[in-house]
């Protein structure tokens, strides 16, 4: 799985009244979201996009590597990794900072959080034990990349579906 499944449902669990689990432990790996019907289609609509925006800009940067590698610089598979974790990390950050100013123009704060309801079978269904969460994805290099990406997530506009930004 993707080390950026987790941190993108987190922003979207903060930010539409859902709740969400990951299931490891079955293959496939399966992301949930729990709450209102409506609430879980807008949320699912939403981290879709996101995640196929971010796989989109993720392919352009092999693209622009691969035209690199042809005008004679090479980035070794390392820097490679490193670039397309930060673009993904500033990506998710930008879009965490975008929402954020949304709730607060908007007074939505108490309007995003879950009712009692959901919270209560969300418990009588998941069992967490004690997660952490932990990745392989290597960070470092120049900054460039998560600018790129925190810039992209903080414009971040929905090309389907329900919401408009």
């Amino acid at each position: 799985m993707l080390w950026y499944i987790r941190p993108l449902s987190w922003v979207i669990v903060d930010n539409f009244k859902v709740m969400s689990f990951l299931r490891v432990r079955k293959q496939p790996k399966k992301l949930f979201f729990f709450g209102e019907q409506e609430d879980v289609e807008i949320a699912s609509a939403v981290f879709l996009d996101c995640l196929s925006k971010i796989r989109y800009y993720l392919d352009c940067i092999n693209k622009d590597n691969t035209c690199l590698r042809r005008s004679g610089v090479y980035l070794s598979q390392s820097e490679t990794s490193q670039e397309r974790n930060n673009f993904t990390k500033g990506f998710i950050d930008g879009l965490k900072e975008k929402f954020a100013k949304q709730v607060e123009e908007n007074n939505w704060g108490l309007i995003l959080v879950p009712n009692e309801e959901v919270k209560r079978k969300y418990n009588e269904q998941v069992t967490i034990k004690n997660i952490s969460f932990k990745t392989s994805a290597i960070f470092g290099g120049s900054n460039t990349g998560y600018m790129d990406g925190y810039n992209k997530g903080i414009n971040y506009q929905q090309t389907s579906g329900y919401i408009n930004n």
